[in-house]
């Protein structure tokens, strides 16, 4: 018996599969996670490691090349490059198919361990990094309005971002653009040379004068108290005043020599200004600050940017009415698209075939 001949004998049986069939695409259509790729474990990973204030040839020869001399025995290590930049290194290891990125990842981590104490002290901890298409940006949003750049990062920080972070499915939401605000130390030279002091010293004593530490606990009957210093600066006149050096005068024979104390406001000029500039963003000629969106690895693209587009009708009522929150760019629209294209090739073909039939 052919398949055309039970499907004309039991019609019921045959109307019961192909609507099972219809149920379970739609099914799949609406609930299964959509992304544009599928889930891809690349062979690359990336060792980023901070230098500041360094120059290219110095990150070079004492950062890079003795990361790459650790790295160079890495087990399905195929290819290795790096980049040397002011105050940045990026080796990036390309590994063979089929190796174990988890595996390789703590085989870098121990292999860094081995030279560490041969890193420059001012560097930071390398970063291993694994190569995933997740990472890149789904969504990126444009904070514009007629305030400073100041004011708008700050929106950006304490308004907008917490809020696309609590959104199911969404892992960090990176902003760019704007100015920092920040506590700027200027310390002329011919200062320095006067009292004798260098800058290392100056700040190594910023550094130990500007710490919280625990101060044990204490018990009252059934009550713990748990006590605490609170070393930290809370105003700029507190960083002014602090104490970087003494200075000792010499005694005239008749009294005892003096001893002086040296603090910052004497060797610097401390004001409240803001972080150098590194990246900036513009909108159609106007200057504003951009939020990438980021989702979580795994979840469903077009779900989250939905959930997105409805959280920031309720984040625009909490900024100022001047301020605008725009999207400018996402890249959940082609996923949509191409998702509908399949479906209506479908219909098609289904029409298409009962029609010929």
């Amino acid at each position: 018996m052919t398949i055309s001949e039970l499907a004309v004998k039991k019609p019921v049986t045959t109307l019961l599969v192909f609507i099972m069939l219809i149920a379970l695409g739609i099914y799949c259509t609406l609930q299964l996670p959509m992304d544009m790729y599928p889930n891809m474990e690349l062979p690359y990973m990336l060792i980023m490691t901070s230098y500041p204030n360094a120059g290219p040839e110095e990150v070079e020869q004492s950062l890079t090349r003795t990361l790459e001399s650790s790295l160079s025995g890495l087990s399905g290590l195929k290819k290795m490059q790096s980049q040397s930049s002011a105050g940045q290194s990026l080796i990036i290891l390309e590994l063979n198919f089929g190796t174990s990125l988890d595996n390789a990842a703590n085989e870098i981590r121990d292999k860094i361990d081995l030279v560490r104490s041969y890193l420059p002290s001012d560097a930071e901890t390398p970063v291993t990094i694994k190569a995933d298409p997740s990472m890149l940006p789904m969504m990126t949003l444009a904070l514009k309005g007629n305030r400073t750049a100041e004011e708008l990062r700050d929106y950006a920080e304490d308004i907008v971002q917490p809020r696309l972070e609590q959104i199911d499915g969404v892992a960090s939401a990176s902003v760019s653009g704007g100015r920092v605000k920040s506590v700027n130390v200027d310390i002329p030279r011919d200062r320095l040379e006067a009292y004798g002091l260098s800058i290392s010293t100056v700040a190594q004593m910023i550094g130990a004068q500007n710490l919280q530490s625990s101060g044990g606990t204490i018990r009252t009957g059934d009550m713990n108290y748990t006590l605490k210093t609170n070393g930290k600066y809370s105003s700029i006149e507190d960083l002014k005043n602090t104490v970087v050096s003494y200075k000792v005068s010499q005694g005239d024979g008749m009294s005892p020599p003096e001893v002086k104390t040296i603090r910052l406001r004497d060797v610097a000029d401390v004001y409240e200004g803001y972080k150098t500039e590194s990246s900036y963003a513009y909108l159609d000629g106007e200057q504003c600050v951009m939020l990438s969106v980021t989702k979580q690895s795994g979840s469903n693209s077009v779900s989250a940017a939905k959930k997105v587009r409805a959280a920031m009708k309720t984040i625009k009522g909490d900024l100022p009415g001047d301020v605008e929150l725009i999207e400018t760019s996402n890249t959940t629209d082609v996923i949509e698209q191409t998702i509908a294209e399949v479906v209506r090739s479908v219909v098609q073909g289904a029409l298409l075939a009962v029609l010929v039939l």
